[in-house]
């Protein structure tokens, strides 16, 4: 995307360099992996990659693109050998958009034309920008959200405009072309149209609102690093099949579905996931086993076709003692994901949360009563695995995706409910109910803060509770916001000579943020902050926060406190498990 708007180009310039270590990296590996680069605005325009000099060639006619021809000679370049002409370009890159005086966006001509190269054998897009479409294939006229965000006809927004790219992203599945999305907008940008590219195809969604350079850079290196270097494969069919009396009913994820039976992927990455619904259908033996495998069919980056096949012995009991005895807490909550986002999709997210409160009551209620004897109105019984599943379920409810209210951005949400139903399951827990951390008392903790030789992985404090109740003024609190890719330090106005010298090597707690750096913290407490923010998808932003001093980003830090009623129209998890047990009681009564 080279739009201009008078400004520089801070997002181009940071995508240039990561796209060059990237490249690299992806060179290393793949040497006869095939690349090209195409820009656009108002209208889109091509490389010669034979000349040297890269001259353009401009296709002005975004209402009806065209790839010039002979591309195959002069667009393509080869890893590896073409690594010098890659990196020429690259440095060129900020230049040559410098001199495109064009503001409008032909997004949806770009992806076309990109279509258009792959379609004879299929690959990956990553295709970047920050406009609604203005112009040519697939402008979108942008939809009235204030009118029905946070409303009971919120449902009509997630359903995507109808037209090019639901069509076009179809089309690309069948060609075994996929997109990765890259998005930075400033304004709303109508994702839920647009995203339509990376859901039919199997590919990802990252958008980076209001992008800053400083927080947002390492995020989008590792975007690009998962694009490009990740372990990945093309052309994927998945199947899965299960033994005798069970039946696969359905799928859930980001894919084409040609075939009921097969999920279609024109991309598939080591980090994907998909959900299956398995019924059962006739009678099972109580003493004897389960069988499910499933097989993924694919191609990978290097060209060669492959099988994976993973196969599940699981045994069968005919009893709900034994069942609740051995459920899987990541597995329901991943089931009760995918539920409220087909909900929220279909109905809106009010909808959704009323669905998740509902389903956690019929669990409960089948618990009481087939699980436990005698009367216990006066108490709640849960299963022992899953005792944190409703206070999961809330952190659901509270999430960006269902989150009651318009605080969260339309195309936040959007996004939100993208990510809930692709993130690897060992992600999500922690990614909906955040990891926070008391610090003050990091030294009664005889390991805390050191690396563990066997693994390389830093020792951490105890998680804590995420209510406002265990925040005390004498405190030092690290909580981290997968959701807002922030980590916040939460320093209280009372902290101890002590504590304060443990933590960041000075007496007095108040000089953090100003004389106090984080290079001045001691190692232990640099270790512990380091694992926080240095995450797989990126780096998180580290935001200092000193009790009462600044109001607005304070506020932040306690609305991440999923048990309290921290956002209007929410509920705490007290009231929630009070909540539940009243509607039980009056159930079975």
């Amino acid at each position: 995307s080279c739009q201009s708007n008078g400004a520089p180009n801070i997002i181009l310039t940071d995508l240039i360099a990561s796209l060059k270590i990237s490249i690299d990296r992806m060179a290393a590996l793949y040497l006869m992996c095939r690349v090209s680069f195409v820009t656009y605005a108002t209208t889109v325009h091509f490389y010669n990659f034979s000349n040297r000099n890269f001259p353009q060639l401009i296709v002005a006619d975004t209402a009806n693109p065209f790839v010039p021809l002979p591309f195959t000679l002069q667009c393509w370049l080869q890893l590896g050998r073409d690594q010098d002409r890659i990196h020429r370009f690259l440095d060129s890159l900020l230049q040559i958009s410098a001199d495109i005086s064009e503001t409008e966006c032909a997004i949806g001509a770009a992806a076309k034309v990109a279509s258009l190269i792959l379609d004879d054998g299929g690959g990956k897009v990553i295709l970047t920008g920050s406009k609604l479409p203005t112009s040519g294939l697939g402008v979108v006229k942008p939809r009235e959200v204030h009118k029905f965000h946070g409303t009971a006809k919120e449902a009509e927004l997630f359903k995507p405009i109808d037209g090019f790219y639901p069509t076009m992203a179809t089309d690309c599945a069948k060609q075994q072309i996929s997109f990765d999305l890259i998005l930075s907008p400033t304004e709303f940008i109508e994702l839920a149209t647009i995203g339509q590219l990376a859901h039919i195809t199997g590919g990802s969604q990252n958008l980076f609102f209001n992008y800053d350079h400083k927080y947002d850079s390492h995020r989008l290196a590792a975007a690009l690093e998962a694009s490009l270097v990740q372990e990945a494969g093309y052309a994927g069919i998945l199947r899965a099949r299960c033994s005798k009396g069970l039946a696969v009913k359905g799928y859930h994820g980001h894919f084409w579905e040609q075939d009921p039976l097969d999920m279609d992927l024109a991309a598939v990455q080591c980090s994907s996931t998909m959900v299956v619904d398995i019924r059962q259908e006739a009678k099972i033996d109580p003493k004897s086993y389960s069988y499910y495998q499933v097989a993924l069919l694919y191609t990978t980056r290097s060209g060669s076709r492959r099988v994976r096949v993973h196969t599940l012995k699981v045994p069968v009991c005919n009893s709900y003692v034994s069942l609740f005895r051995s459920v899987d807490l990541e597995a329901c909550a991943f089931m009760y994901i995918k539920d409220a986002v087909q909900e929220a999709l279909a109905k809106g997210t009010a909808a959704a949360r009323a669905g998740i409160t509902e389903r956690i009551q019929k669990m409960l209620i089948c618990y009481r009563k087939q699980c436990s004897t005698g009367s216990h109105s006066g108490q709640l019984l849960m299963p022992e695995l899953l005792k944190l599943l409703p206070l999961y379920a809330l952190a659901l409810m509270k999430s960006d995706a269902l989150v009651a209210g318009t605080t969260t951005p339309f195309d936040a949400r959007v996004q939100g409910l993208f990510q809930l139903i692709t993130m690897p399951s060992a992600r999500v827990l922690p990614y909906l109910y955040p990891r926070f951390y008391a610090v003050h008392n990091l030294y009664s903790h005889e390991k805390a803060g050191q690396i563990d030789p066997s693994s390389g992985s830093v020792l951490m404090p105890p998680i804590m509770q995420l209510t406002a109740d265990t925040v005390l003024n004498y405190g030092v609190y690290l909580l981290q916001d997968q959701q807002a890719h922030l980590c916040y330090l939460w320093i209280g106005s009372q902290v101890s000579a002590k504590s304060s010298l443990g933590l960041f090597g000075v007496e007095d707690a108040k000089q953090v943020g100003t004389t106090v750096l984080f290079e001045n913290f001691t190692d232990r407490f640099q270790n512990i902050i380091n694992y926080v923010v240095n995450q797989p998808w990126g780096r998180d932003r580290l935001i200092i926060i000193h009790e009462k001093k600044d109001v607005a980003i304070e506020d932040s830090f306690f609305r991440a406190m999923v048990e309290d009623e921290n956002v209007a129209g929410s509920q705490s998890y007290s009231d929630l498990l009070c909540a539940l047990h009243k509607k039980i009681n009056s159930s079975l009564n």
